[in-house]
């Protein structure tokens, strides 16, 4: 009887993981968010709230650019075809509800799949369920976005560059193949690049002395990033350099990284001379052990093309860091 039992446990686990196993990869682009939502509550203050949660302007563009690009179809158009969506809200509005409910999946019709399902039993209280669910929408199809290219980072990795970066400056992280180039300046300050001509994202690591996590603050790291860009990051023309770019302030919050406190920086940087410039996000992490500051910077240049997703790239790359990992010793440089 127990060999039976034990029998139809692994039956049903085996079931389990040849369902997932067999589900369709997504459709859609990288950004993209299906929403299935009839025409009366789309264009009522329902349908205009949760198309300006994900239409909102990214922080620290040169342009404007959607969070999310949203594409709506009513429930009639809703079939096999289209549930497969790589993100998914799904607004079903009756009846047959007695109050709001928002329900969170993943992989519910295509691997790596984020879906939501939103009941409400009125388009009021579809719009309080909605108003109350923002930031958890929001994060929740970030979050896939963002894993999504972790984890094809974590298969398509340079090894050789992610070895080189933790001998030159003891940095574990994920460094995806897409950096090819590199230009490594010895202990405190590493740079890679695509080496993309016209769509180029680049990441610089480095560290500096601080023997107060309190004097950490907006102005301080960009104090220190323009003076650690000025010796490290020529511009093409002779003595020119990158900086930042202060006619648009950068953005400056704390954040939690894979459980590790972080400060985040959002802004735009430029080159002194020559006509360059592009979005940057820089993540810093205070080592109280070594009174150092930690820096990955990712900046991106590609004139006249859509930054979002260049930028994401280098925000996948971060959430892969290892910052408590001392894995050489550091001597700083100011």
């Amino acid at each position: 009887m127990k060999k039976l039992i034990l029998f139809f446990v692994l039956a049903a686990l085996v079931s389990c993981k040849d369902k997932k196993s067999v589900l369709p990869s997504p459709s859609g682009t990288a950004g993209e968010v299906l929403v299935v939502m009839n025409d009366s509550y789309w264009h009522a203050d329902a349908g205009k709230l949760l198309y300006e949660l994900f239409a909102q302007d990214v922080a620290g563009l040169p342009w404007s650019e959607p969070i999310f690009d949203i594409s709506r179809i009513p429930r009639a158009s809703y079939n096999d075809m289209v549930r497969i969506a790589r993100n998914v809200v799904e607004v079903d509005v009756g009846d047959l509800y007695s109050s709001g409910k928002v329900k969170f999946y993943k992989e519910k019709y295509s691997r790596t799949q984020a879906y939501v399902k939103i009941q409400a039993p009125d388009e009021e209280t579809l719009y309080k369920i909605i108003k109350e669910n923002e930031m958890k929408l929001l994060s929740f199809f970030y979050s896939a976005e963002r894993e999504r290219l972790m984890t094809y980072f974590k298969k398509n990795g340079n090894e050789d560059y992610i070895t080189r970066v933790k001998d030159s400056i003891g940095y574990d992280l994920v460094i995806p193949t897409m950096f090819n180039h590199d230009n490594f300046h010895g202990e405190n300050f590493v740079w890679l690049s695509s080496g993309n001509v016209d769509a180029r994202t680049d990441l610089a690591l480095y560290t500096f002395p601080c023997s107060d996590e309190d004097i950490i603050s907006l102005d301080y790291l960009i104090e220190k990033r323009d003076s650690v860009m000025k010796i490290n990051v020529p511009g093409p023309s002779d003595g020119s350099y990158m900086c930042t770019e202060n006619v648009v302030p950068p953005e400056f919050n704390k954040i939690t990284v894979n459980g590790k406190d972080m400060y985040e920086v959002r802004g735009l940087w430029k080159t002194t001379v020559d006509m360059m410039g592009g979005p940057f996000v820089s993540y810093a992490y205070y080592d109280k052990e070594n009174k150092t500051v930690k820096v990955l910077e990712g900046f991106v240049y590609a004139p006249h093309k859509d930054k979002r997703n260049l930028i994401r790239r280098v925000e996948a790359v971060a959430y892969s860091w290892k910052p408590e990992m001392n894995l050489k010793s550091s001597v700083s440089r100011e």
